[in-house]
């Protein structure tokens, strides 16, 4: 029989429902059906578990146990590729959202593999940046970042971050005080040869550029900067992480712009996403950043994700 590895599933439907208590664990001895369900794309299907995996998809599929789920809609578990933990300390909490995974772009280095319960999570630690760069004089001024003096201090600071479990390595290229571009690169080459990714916090047309040219893999916001045409060019077959919200995206008051005034609304935003999206081998993920007013999953002002397929998403 064909297995497929199983992600932890969630239900979802039109207007927000109590998830059902399946009983059995997955994983547990014995199958179970999830029966009357649909696939994505609107097909009728019966799921069965066993052994933590997905064995068919076959309607009235024989099964140990059966648990009636019509009407909903299977999806995979989510991944939030932007969050803060030790900002917003509700990693615990996420999986019951639909959430089974995070990346966690910033956090002090105490925070590297902190137990968050049944939510997996990818840690940076704390953003290698520049003296008195960001976000050490704002927000994360309680051990957010790690302030390196040239590129041999932000070699060190990459290697430390690794043996500390980091898996990521985010290097801000923002504001007054930012790495040169010397010492941009020594982190970037660095966290390569460890074999980790690097992401950086680049909100201008310029920065985003600049990271680009450092080697940087992926951008951790949508910038709100209008883009060039060498700085689509230069993030056309990397990554692009949609904090949807943060940054004057869809605010908390209502559901409207915050900044539409300042040209940095979801209007504006949509944008941007749109000119990374249609550009190159593009990867396009999603987080709600934990800075910007989001709530964790289930908010109903996410609909916008649905129509995402002219962005690529």
């Amino acid at each position: 029989m064909k297995t497929l590895p199983l992600l932890i599933l969630t239900f979802a439907c039109a207007r927000p429902v109590e998830t059902p208590d399946i009983g059995a664990p997955v994983g547990s001895p014995g199958s179970l059906a999830l029966r009357g369900g649909f696939a994505p794309g609107g097909e009728r299907i019966d799921l069965v578990l066993a052994d933590g995996r997905i064995t068919s998809l076959t309607v009235d599929a024989p099964a140990d146990t059966s648990l009636d789920v019509t009407g909903r809609t299977f999806a995979p578990g989510f991944i939030d590729s932007h969050v803060h933990l030790a900002f917003w300390t509700v990693g615990e909490s996420l999986p019951a959202t639909g959430l089974v995974a995070a990346v966690d772009l910033a956090a002090p280095e105490t925070w590297i593999g902190r137990d968050q319960g049944a939510l997996r999570v990818v840690w940076a630690g704390p953003m290698v940046t520049a003296i008195s760069g960001y976000p050490t004089q704002s927000w994360g001024s309680g051990g957010y970042g790690i302030e390196c003096a040239d590129a041999d201090a932000a070699r060190e600071a990459v290697r430390a971050l690794h043996a500390a479990g980091a898996r990521v390595i985010k290097v801000p290229v923002t504001g007054e005080n930012a790495l040169d571009d010397s010492t941009l690169r020594a982190a970037v080459e660095e966290a390569h040869g460890l074999g980790l990714l690097t992401v950086s916090h680049a909100m201008g047309d310029d920065e985003a550029i600049r990271a680009a040219d450092a080697g940087v893999d992926l951008l951790a916001h949508t910038p709100t900067a209008t883009l060039s045409d060498d700085a689509i060019a230069a993030w056309a077959s990397r990554g692009v992480i949609s904090t949807l919200r943060a940054f004057g995206g869809w605010g908390a008051r209502g559901g409207q712009p915050q900044a539409a005034a300042r040209g940095r609304g979801h209007g504006a935003l949509r944008h941007r996403h749109g000119q990374l999206a249609h550009r190159g081998d593009r990867r396009l993920g999603a987080g709600a950043s934990g800075l910007g007013g989001a709530e964790p999953g289930g908010d109903p002002r996410l609909r916008h994700l649905r129509p995402g397929g002219h962005l690529g998403l």
